[in-house]
C-alpha cells in the first residue's frame, strides 16, 4: 500500500511573550500526531514553514529524525567541539562560551526535545535566537549584531562539527545570512602631532613603556609579560643584533600560539638599557616595581588623555607601528612577521628570511 501524503496543519498559541507556532501531521502507520515546534515567529514565517513540510512531503522528502540514530545532548554536542580545538586562545574560548551558553539557554528552555536531540534542531529555532538576543525585552544584556554574527559563526562551526561526526545530516543554519554591520575602522593610526600630547601628559614612569609599544608594536599582553628571558644578543659577523622573543610561556600564552623575533632599534635599545637591574625578571614594570596588571595600560592611557581630550587604545599604538613601516615601504611580508600576523600559504616560500634581515625595517621607525 502506497504511503499517504501526510496533511501539514499550523497550530497557533497565544503566550504572554507572543504567538507561539507549531506544526502537526500523522505519518502513515503512526497512531498520533507528530508536532514540531516553530516557535516566536510571524504568522508569514509560520505559513512558509508549514507550507514548506507539506512539499517535502509531496515530494517524498520526509526528512524527519533518524530512529536509528544515537541521540546527541547540544550540551555534550558543545563540549565535545570545544575538546577539539586546542588551537584556541583563552580570549577566544572564553568568547565562544558566552555565545553557546546563551544558545544552550535558550534551546533547553523552548525546545527541551532539541536540546536534548539536535538532530530536531530547526533553522528557525537559530533566526528567533538571533533575533531575541538583539531585543531588550527578552534579554537585558542584548548582542550588537557584530555579536550575532561572531554567534552564527560558532554555531555554523559547531553544527558542522556535528556533520562530521555523523550526528546530523544537514546543517540547520546553513541558509541563514549574517546581519548587515557597517564597516568600521576600529584600530586608528595615532598622529604625531597627538603622540606628542600623549607623552606629555603621561607620567614619567610610563614614558618609555608606551614608546615601546611603538617601536616594537607589541600586544599589551606581550609588553607586559615581556621578561629578561625574551631579550637576546646575537653576534653577526662584527656586529651584534639585539631582539625580543616572543613566545609563550607557563604563565603567558601568544595569541596565534606562535613564537616570533624582533629586533630592535636604536631606541628601543636606550629604553631596555635603562631598564636593567630594576626588577630580575620582567622588563617592565608598574612605579613601584610590581608587574604590570591586564588593564594598567590601559588605564594610564585614559588618563593621560583626559587632558588632551583624545581616545585612543592602546592596541592603536600597535596599529600605528605597523601603519609607518607600510608608510616607509617595508614589504607586507616583513610588516606580518614583526607584528605576528597569520602568513598566507603563497607566502611561506619567504621562510628562509631571519630576524637580522628585518633590522632595516625597524630602523625605518622613530619616534
Amino acid at each position: 500500500m502506497k504511503n499517504r501524503i501526510p496533511k501539514v496543519g499550523l497550530l497557533k498559541t497565544k503566550r504572554s511573550s507572543g504567538n507561539y507556532y507549531r506544526i502537526r501531521y500523522k505519518l502513515s502507520g503512526d497512531k498520533n500526531h507528530t508536532y514540531e515546534n516553530i516557535g516566536y515567529v510571524s504568522k508569514r514565517q509560520a505559513e512558509l514553514i508549514q507550507a514548506q513540510r507539506q512539499i517535502d512531503f509531496a515530494n517524498g522528502k520526509f526528512n524527519l529524525p533518524n530512529q536509528n540514530r544515537e541521540r546527541i545532548a547540544l550540551q555534550r554536542l558543545v563540549d565535545e567541539y570545544y575538546s577539539t580545538r586546542l588551537d584556541l586562545g583563552a580570549g577566544t574560548i572564553k568568547k565562544y562560551r558566552s555565545y553557546s551558553k546563551r544558545f544552550i539557554d535558550y534551546i533547553s528552555s523552548n525546545f527541551t526535545v532539541s536540546y536534548n536531540d539536535i538532530s530536531t534542531i530547526k533553522f528557525h529555532y537559530v533566526i528567533e535566537f538571533l533575533n531575541r538576543t538583539r531585543q531588550t525585552q527578552y534579554y537585558s544584556n542584548t548582542w550588537s549584531d557584530k555579536n550575532c554574527n561572531g554567534a552564527r559563526a560558532l554555531l555554523q562551526m559547531l553544527f558542522d562539527y556535528a556533520i562530521k561526526q555523523k550526528y546530523i545530516d544537514e546543517n540547520p543554519i546553513r541558509d541563514i545570512k549574517p546581519f548587515s554591520v557597517p564597516e568600521t575602522t576600529t584600530n586608528r593610526v595615532i598622529p604625531d602631532s597627538d603622540l606628542r600630547k600623549i607623552f606629555e601628559s603621561l607620567p614619567e614612569h610610563w614614558i618609555d613603556v608606551f614608546k615601546f609599544l611603538l617601536n616594537t608594536g607589541l600586544r599589551n599582553s606581550e609588553l607586559i609579560n615581556l621578561t629578561w628571558d625574551n631579550f637576546s644578543k646575537t653576534k653577526k659577523e662584527k656586529n651584534y643584533i639585539y631582539s625580543i622573543n616572543i613566545t609563550s610561556s607557563d604563565e603567558f600564552i601568544t595569541k596565534t600560539k606562535k613564537s616570533r623575533q624582533i629586533p630592535l632599534n636604536k631606541e628601543v635599545l636606550e629604553i631596555i638599557n635603562k631598564r636593567k637591574g630594576i626588577h630580575c625578571k620582567y622588563i617592565f614594570t608598574t612605579s613601584l616595581n610590581e608587574k604590570i596588571s591586564k588593564h594598567r595600560l590601559t588605564k594610564v592611557l585614559n588618563k593621560a588623555q583626559e587632558i588632551i581630550n583624545r581616545h585612543y587604545r592602546v592596541h592603536d599604538f600597535r596599529h600605528t607601528f605597523g601603519s609607518k613601516l607600510a608608510i616607509t615601504n617595508a614589504s607586507l611580508y616583513k610588516i606580518s612577521i614583526l607584528m605576528g600576523h597569520s602568513i598566507q600559504e603563497t607566502t611561506k616560500f619567504y621562510a628562509h628570511l631571519q630576524s637580522e634581515d628585518l633590522q632595516d625595517a625597524v630602523d625605518l621607525i622613530r619616534y
